[in-house]
């Protein structure tokens, strides 16, 4: 261990040139090294901590979108080489969605379960499109009885 007053080659971190210094020198070339490594860090992460806001900041102008029109437009994206009578059964599914809100719009950010559930109840209940006329469905929900495991 060199003594203090004693003199070593050092390389410096910031500019890469080697000098001759002094111990108690070199120690303080180490202590503003690591003190600069910790300003950048800080610097790091709030870059890194605005990048997160602007992430969030577009999930909530995400969250207001519609889902309705969303739906309508990705029909075509989705199927783009579909028949006609898949490509029927997703307008119609949003023709549905339509009739369920009443007109109004669905934002993506009001998606709960009991909103899902609504919409599922009343697909299964929906009136017949087209020239159809409404038949009554029998449909039989069997409970799932989570206490219960088959043997």
């Amino acid at each position: 261990m060199p003594t203090i007053g004693s003199e070593i080659k050092r390389k410096c971190k910031v500019c890469c040139k080697v000098f001759v210094a002094k111990t108690l020198d070199s120690q303080a070339c180490i202590y503003a090294d690591n003190v600069r490594k910790l300003r950048q860090h800080e610097r790091d992460s709030a870059i890194l901590y605005t990048d997160k806001e602007n992430e969030i900041a577009a999930q909530n102008e995400r969250g207001e979108q519609d889902i309705i029109k969303y739906f309508n437009g990705i029909i075509s994206k989705r199927h783009p080489n579909s028949s006609n009578s898949v490509i029927v059964n997703w307008m119609r599914v949003g023709e549905l969605l339509k009739i369920y809100s009443q007109g109004n719009p669905i934002p993506f950010k009001s998606i709960l379960v009991k909103l899902l559930e609504g919409i599922k109840m009343f697909l299964l209940r929906a009136p017949m499109g087209g020239n159809r006329k409404a038949q009554s469905r029998k449909i039989r929900l069997q409970p799932i009885s989570l206490s219960s495991r088959p043997d």
